[in-house]
């Protein structure tokens, strides 16, 4: 994401984060260099062009939809198991599950607004629904490993945003 650029003061980039809004002076930035904001963790990338990037706005936008469709997907799926099969022993699960799936992510929206860190809290409770799903009864898979091996691809995939925002904490300098 491209940090919006403001001015300068005194030899000093203002740019504005595209996570939380804020206006920050980057004195040890040059053109194309990368820091985190001290206030969201949002990766920043300056640029000396006006209007490149997503706004802060867009960017809170885009995340709340893709949620949205993400919670739509997964508690229609848990509310056609419960019609298909009629299993509230495992609807239950299933749904608290998908809660997580769409609460730990906008939980940390409020808080951070690194990209990184808000796709691993998405898929590490998806792994856990993934699970779940895979050994539901009464679901009939043709492949009844698919959703078990999807489960340990979301896995993966957090662990791996999860590495993305600890190696930027540790390496990159914060504006």
């Amino acid at each position: 994401m491209a940090a919006e650029y403001v001015g300068t003061v005194e030899d000093a980039a203002m740019v504005r984060c595209g996570g939380c809004g804020r206006e920050m002076v980057c004195r040890e930035l040059a053109d194309g260099e990368k820091c985190l904001c001290r206030h969201c963790h949002h990766l920043q990338v300056l640029r000396r062009r006006n209007g490149s990037g997503m706004g802060y706005r867009a960017f809170l936008a885009l995340a709340c939809a893709c949620l949205a469709a993400v919670a739509l997907a997964g508690f229609s799926l848990c509310f056609l198991y419960l019609s298909g099969t009629g299993r509230v022993s495992w609807f239950l699960p299933l749904c608290a599950s998908m809660m997580l799936v769409v609460g730990a992510p906008s939980f940390l929206l409020t808080r951070r607004r690194n990209l990184a860190l808000l796709a691993a809290s998405l898929y590490l409770p998806l792994s856990l629904w993934s699970f779940l799903w895979s050994l539901a009864p009464g679901v009939d898979w043709e492949y009844e490993g698919s959703m078990g091996w999807s489960a340990l691809f979301f896995l993966a995939l957090a662990c791996l945003g999860f590495y993305i925002y600890g190696r930027d904490l540790r390496t990159l300098a914060r504006c």
